[in-house]
């Protein structure tokens, strides 16, 4: 129901049964800034990112031009060794009318992944300049891989390097309530967009070599 609620904040007992005895805020925020960090994603999961938009309303991305150069790094308090810590990011990049534009590899020559064009794979910290793709991306599919079954999961931080505004990839949610008992508790969540239509899902790079695993997962993420 909060996915439709407009921003700012809205009392809780207007949104409960009459006869609960809780009451409180709950502060609904879009942010937008040139980096996006991602909620933890763990080990094969999906992430969809809406480069030029998404609009909630009508349940669709939004089509404008993108050609600015993306810049990926792992959020404070990750990083990536290839022997202790071994994954891959997988980048497909997706115009809704023409389909997929351009993929990358991130893997800092860990080579989990096997089999791809050796034109595709960019390290951390890179640039992607997407003014190289045969046509405007509109949606950026960001998977993870890992050969290690403990994988405990990464979050990445993509930086517009213009320095422009990404469009809101979700919300944020603050709530704070109280039960009659005086009982308070606080929650801070991060819902993504809950929108990754069929069509835009990605099959892995066409060579994949992952200790004979294909990938065949969808992850939608939200994170509290």
């Amino acid at each position: 129901m909060l996915d439709q609620e407009p921003e700012g904040v809205i009392q809780i007992e207007n949104i409960l049964p009459e006869n609960d005895d809780i009451t409180g805020t709950v502060e609904i925020i879009t942010e937008s800034s040139s980096s996006f960090t991602t909620p933890l994603l763990a080990r094969d999961a999906q992430y969809t990112m809406y480069l030029t938009g998404y609009n909630t309303q009508t349940r669709e991305v939004v089509v404008g031009n993108f050609t600015d150069a993306i810049v990926l790094n792992l959020a404070d308090g990750y990083s990536l060794d290839c022997v202790a810590n071994p994954f891959a990011v997988e980048l497909t990049f997706i115009n809704v009318n023409g389909g997929i534009v351009a993929r990358r590899l991130v893997d800092n020559d860990c080579d989990i992944i096997t089999g791809e064009a050796s034109e595709l794979d960019i390290n951390i910290g890179d640039a992607i300049d997407t003014s190289t793709f045969s046509d405007d991306p509109h949606v950026m599919i960001v998977r993870t891989v890992s050969t290690d079954a403990d994988f405990e999961g990464l979050k990445l931080t993509f930086t517009r390097q213009s320095g422009q505004d990404w469009p809101a990839q979700g919300r944020s949610v603050v709530s704070e309530a109280t039960t009659g008992g005086n009982v308070t508790k606080k929650l801070n969540c991060f819902s993504h967009i809950h929108s990754s239509p069929l069509s835009f899902l990605s099959p892995p790079f066409k060579i994949v070599a992952i200790r004979d695993r294909t990938l065949h997962h969808l992850g939608i993420i939200s994170s509290c």
